[in-house]
């Protein structure tokens, strides 16, 4: 017995995503809807969703159908099961219906209270367009931080809970209660959406709620100046990397400039080497040519000296025998 209790102690219950718990078919291995899916499939059938949210003074007994709260949501726990999902109890449903309803309302109200106050505040001021983007990017943020399923119950929601479009423009600032037409078939067509637009939102219900406390428009803003002044932050130092390889670029043809300078004082000289030494050789091919011009004459001369010194010499000869033959 104790041994039970212990291990009725030790056990805890573990929790499973409504939204990755996607059964499989053990025959065609298909991935079936997981339970967020089935559950907003089932809500939005609006009888099923009127069952539901339609509550007696007491809040147990639905006026119309005559059954309870419990009976509806077991009706849920079997729609879930002939689709796969067995793991869902009547608890954690209603504990997740609450929830949703509960972040659905203060979504609501925080729209009806906050958005206007959004959407005439100047985030860029040079930039209408992109400030009007981030004016909605702010209200959408702030809805589905308080809401994540606020599309999804904006679209199915039936009773005193107004919803606004979640990127509501300047000229329409009043509220759009979202109502599914009773006739239309969820099985096959999606529901018809009336959007009727009433005077501006007054307190969601009659009654009074305690004021929720969580205002995300402040933390909005806050992150918005934040990313603002990192974006001038990153802008100031991409601009002073830009002055920096702006300097580096101007030292670079600075270098190039002189180096092209050197090596223009290079190549003068070298033309300049080249211009000497091409009239020097010039000078050479001259003074050799006069050496030849002059040796060939030299030669002449020798030559014409050597014929003088030949004719004396024969005549010499000739003298010689003339006295011989005289003296003969």
């Amino acid at each position: 017995m104790s041994q039970t209790i212990n291990n009725n102690k030790n056990s805890k219950k573990t929790y499973t995503n409504w939204t990755t718990d996607f059964p499989i078919d053990p025959i065609t291995g298909e991935k079936g809807q997981c339970s967020k899916e089935l559950l907003f499939k089932w809500l939005s059938v609006p009888e099923n969703f009127s069952r539901w949210n339609s509550k007696s003074k007491k809040g147990e007994i639905n006026r119309s159908a005559g059954e309870s709260k419990c009976t509806v949501i077991k009706d849920i726990v079997q729609y879930m099961k002939d689709r796969g999902i067995h793991h869902r109890t009547v608890a954690n449903i209603n504990t997740r219906l609450s929830q949703m309803k509960q972040r659905y309302i203060t979504a609501v109200e925080w729209l009806n209270s906050h958005s206007q106050g959004i959407m005439e505040r100047t985030f860029i001021a040079d930039d209408p367009e992109a400030n009007k983007k981030t004016q909605e990017k702010a209200i959408r943020d702030g809805l589905l931080k308080m809401c994540p399923e606020y599309d999804q119950m904006a679209a199915i929601w039936i009773g005193d809970v107004l919803a606004e479009p979640i990127c509501q423009s300047e000229e329409n600032s009043s509220a759009v209660i979202m109502r599914v037409d009773p006739s239309s078939n969820s099985a096959g067509n999606s529901s018809v959406i009336e959007k009727v637009i009433q005077d501006p939102v007054a307190p969601v219900n009659s009654r009074k709620r305690k004021a929720n406390t969580v205002d995300p428009t402040r933390d909005l803003i806050i992150q918005q100046n934040e990313l603002e002044d990192k974006r001038l932050a990153i802008e100031k130092e991409r601009l002073a990397i830009e002055r920096e390889k702006l300097q580096i670029e101007r030292k670079k043809l600075k270098l190039l400039e002189e180096d092209f300078k050197f090596q223009r004082n290079i190549e003068e000289r070298r033309i300049k080497l080249m211009e000497l030494e091409a009239e020097a050789m010039t000078m050479k091919a001259t003074v050799a040519e006069k050496r030849l011009e002059s040796s060939q004459k030299q030669v002449k001369v020798e030559k014409y000296k050597m014929l003088y010194e030949a004719e004396l010499i024969s005549r010499n000869v000739y003298h010689t025998l003339l006295r011989e033959l005289y003296d003969l």
